[in-house]
């Protein structure tokens, strides 16, 4: 990390600033090859940061180890100050760790409602003294569940069709799909693995919108994004990766100033580009 991209962001932490996420000394790596290996990671509760680096960084690594869909050599990792380190992603869902993928993973002979219902957390139908014993409990807890399904696929502007099966949808209908899904577990701490990858451009600023409202209403968003102008229009904090290390860590402005983000991922055409749009927004630091 360079002194002018993290200063000032650890001494605001240094002196009391909330933390959801934190990672120490996680380590990765695949035969020879090391694919992360980061001293140091940080989230501060009700912010989007935003996780940059160019292909091969070791990003998409970091998410699936954090979610627990892959598992560290070394590290440890918590969440809102209680130790996760190693749990199964189910597991990190329950305590408030959900994430979408790059790749969506609806079920697509599922209706829409169904595979947000599939999310629902604590549901009681599903042991077998509830199924059995319990059936006005689940089924009040079903038809509870079912109205909250609903709502979140009329938020996405999927609830004409929630019948339908997922496998109708288009690349972006699946990006919402995935986010009313994730809502469902009602997340502390939303992980997004590149939300704008594949979305038709008249779909992206709708998306933008559903992150910020998602963060309005007090949930925490990690994401990794390619798209510098989503990057700098959304953001609270940046930390751009390579070579499996944390490079940089700061704001938007500072991230996209750091001369060695420039040289390993903006390039300094791009990076200039980028500062003078954050001048022009009047969020230059």
């Amino acid at each position: 990390m360079t002194p002018s991209s993290t200063t000032g962001r650890e001494a605001t932490r240094s002196s009391g600033e909330e933390l959801i996420l934190t990672a120490q000394g996680v380590r990765r790596s695949f035969g020879g090859l090391t694919a992360v290996d980061v001293d140091e990671f940080t989230v501060r509760k009700g912010t989007i940061t935003a996780l940059i680096g160019p292909n091969g960084a070791g990003k998409s690594t970091f998410f699936n180890v954090l979610t627990g869909f892959d598992r560290a050599d070394a590290g440890t990792w918590t969440l809102d100050g209680r130790d996760v380190t190693g749990l199964p992603a189910y597991r990190l869902a329950r305590q408030g760790m959900v994430r979408t993928f790059q790749l969506t993973r609806s079920l697509a002979d599922l209706t829409l409602v169904e595979n947000v219902l599939l999310a629902a957390p604590g549901q009681r139908g599903e042991g077998m003294g509830g199924a059995l014993f319990g059936r006005r409990s689940w089924r009040r807890q079903e038809r509870s569940n079912t109205e909250r399904a609903r709502e979140l696929l009329a938020r996405f502007g999927l609830d004409r069709m929630a019948e339908q099966p997922a496998g109708v949808l288009s690349g972006g209908q699946r990006k919402l799909l995935e986010m009313a899904r994730a809502l469902m577990c009602e997340p502390r701490l939303l992980l997004l693995d590149e939300p704008m990858a594949g979305v038709n451009p008249r779909l992206v600023e709708t998306l933008l919108e559903h992150v910020r409202q998602v963060r309005a209403e007090g949930t925490t968003i990690l994401f990794v994004e390619h798209d510098m102008d989503v990057v700098v229009d959304i953001s609270d904090d940046v930390v751009c990766m390579a070579f499996g290390t944390v490079l940089a860590t700061g704001t938007p402005a500072e991230v996209m100033r750091d001369p060695e983000v420039i040289d390993a991922y903006l390039g300094s055409d791009e990076a200039d580009d980028e500062t003078a749009r954050l001048a022009r927004r009047g969020h230059q630091a």
